[in-house]
């Protein structure tokens, strides 16, 4: 079977395909892989278990973030980093801009799915959450976010303040149906966290402080740190590639007309086709935790 690079790199090749590929955005798509690292690491699931068995295991699902995962929280906030209007969302259920930043489903949605979960994967800060929302499990990602403090942009929620929101759902979750259960359901979850992308994108790169402080691989060692601690985000896009070509400054544009030959939507966010070979390839490569 051809690898997630090889199909996503077919999409690349292809003669009707209008765009090249560029490792800057392929930076994204590299952080998503990572994402199997941290299915073994915070499900802590044995080796051999049958798919039926997972889909009764895993009872929830929590993802923290940035705008790869963001469902939805940066919505109704004084911030550039938003997707709550078209074209967002044109291939989502209903046509909806959710605030996901893509056309359509993110990769919390493919995820919760596949799982055998649910369909969707809400934001904790959506107003019409009900109680099988939050049974099931949330996203407190925030587009904007990172590991490093200096990422975060001021009308993000930081990934410590995802943390505040995460230990918020608790004390929720608990006053609806009781401590006992709310650790029932916590243990029974699995927990994903996409970040670093923005670290290095829009801060090593940009910042002039991380610079002198760090060369790369120092600098990753520090994001990583950060990322242990928080722990209990290549083409063309079909909006465009350049940095005026994504959330708020794509507002109302029109889209490409052909979205399902493009890798990514915006200059920054994939198109959910992209995200879905990646996360088939998550979970195929991660069997023996999931399957």
């Amino acid at each position: 079977m051809a690898s997630c690079w090889e199909q996503l790199q077919g999409l690349c090749a292809a003669g009707h395909l209008r765009r090249r590929c560029r490792g800057r955005s392929l930076v994204l798509l590299q952080q998503l892989q990572l994402l199997g690292v941290l299915v073994v690491v915070v499900a802590g699931v044995a080796p051999g278990i049958s798919e039926a068995q997972v889909r009764s295991r895993f009872k929830a699902i929590f993802m923290f973030g940035d705008s790869i995962v963001d469902p939805g929280n940066n919505n109704g906030q004084l911030t550039e980093a938003r997707a709550d209007f078209p074209p967002y969302g044109q291939d989502f259920p209903g046509g909806v801009a959710t605030g996901r930043f893509s056309n359509g489903k993110v990769p919390g949605d493919l995820i919760a799915s596949k799982l055998g979960i649910k369909e969707l994967l809400p934001a904790y800060k959506d107003q019409d959450l009900e109680l099988n929302d939050l049974l099931t499990g949330v996203a407190f990602a925030s587009g904007g976010s990172g590991y490093d403090p200096l990422t975060s942009i001021s009308t993000a929620i930081s990934s410590s303040g995802q943390l505040n929101l995460f230990s918020d759902y608790k004390q929720k979750l608990t006053s609806l149906i009781g401590e006992e259960a709310m650790t029932r359901i916590l243990s029974e979850a699995v927990f994903f966290t996409v970040m670093g992308a923005n670290d290095l994108l829009n801060n090593y790169f940009t910042l002039p402080v991380r610079r002198h402080q760090y060369d790369i691989p120092g600098y990753v060692d520090f994001v990583v740190s950060n990322a242990v601690n928080f722990t209990l985000d290549t083409s063309d896009g079909c909006c465009g590639n350049t940095v005026l070509n994504a959330a708020i400054f794509i507002k109302y544009h029109s889209a490409c007309p052909n979205v399902y030959d493009y890798i990514f939507w915006d200059s920054f966010h994939p198109t959910e086709k992209a995200y879905d070979i990646v996360v088939d390839k998550l979970i195929q490569e991660n069997k023996q935790y999931l399957m």
